[in-house]
């Protein structure tokens, strides 16, 4: 009797693994959308920064619009950032199968650097060349980085990966996370010394994304997608013409 009502009372097992599977979905998607919400707000107000002094006139407005140019450059500096941050984003939560409180709040502490970088991007182009804005952007862009780097170490440490994800693969990715951080604390010092070559540095050396990514990302897909459909990445690279058809007996 007893067995009876435990049984009753788990219930059915395989509906209980699609509603937990459900969830785990639902769960992901709600993260993306607050995350992509932030991304997009953040990269928006960087362009409010950038304005025209109102007495300007007609006459005066060229020069106006030339004085700007360490605004312009700061713009192009946090685009570049913030959009690496976005692609790292996607990358990470295409391999990520479930989430748990430390994923939530990591990825909470990351979405609190990225809205707070346009402050540190205005204050660098309103103090053109001071050595102070250039380390209070690159300390707010470490931060952000190591955030990033976290939460990406928290979800593979947790089991939140899909199984299918090889340990080679979380390893390259922690690395590459963690390339920002070390990136932007090796330019500090020229933040203080030369800090509109750091600008440049960070432009050119720190881009959105790079090839060997888009290729990892696009691997990352096809072995996932073969691997729940039966097939061999191997196989599937094949042409046509050269795969091994089935012996008739």
């Amino acid at each position: 009797m007893l067995a009876r009502w435990e049984a009753a009372a788990q219930g059915p097992t395989s509906p209980r693994r699609e509603d937990d599977e459900a969830a785990d979905e639902e769960g992901i998607g709600r993260i993306l959308a607050l995350s992509d919400g932030v991304f997009a707000i953040a990269i928006t107000l960087l362009i409010l920064e950038i304005v025209v002094p109102a007495t300007t006139s007609d006459a005066g407005l060229p020069k106006a619009l030339l004085a700007l140019w360490p605004r312009y450059l700061a713009y192009v500096v946090s685009f570049v950032v913030i959009a690496r941050f976005w692609m790292i984003h996607r990358l990470a939560f295409r391999l990520i199968a479930r989430d748990d409180a430390a994923l939530v709040w990591l990825n909470l502490l990351l979405l609190m650097f990225v809205a707070f970088l346009p402050f540190p991007t205005a204050v660098l182009g309103a103090h053109a060349g001071s050595p102070a804005a250039a380390v209070l952007y690159a300390t707010s862009v470490i931060l952000a980085s190591i955030a990033s780097a976290a939460s990406w170490y928290a979800s593979g440490s947790g089991r939140l990966l899909r199984p299918d994800v090889g340990r080679a693969r979380v390893r390259a990715l922690r690395a590459r996370g963690l390339a920002g951080p070390v990136f932007f604390a090796l330019t500090l010092p020229i933040a203080v010394f030369a800090p509109y070559v750091a600008e440049i540095v960070w432009i050119l050396v720190f881009p959105p994304t790079r090839p060997t990514d888009l290729h990892l990302l696009q691997l990352m897909t096809c072995t996932i997608s073969a691997a729940r459909s039966g097939s061999h990445p191997e196989s599937m690279r094949q042409p046509p013409e050269r795969r091994r058809k089935p012996r008739s007996a």
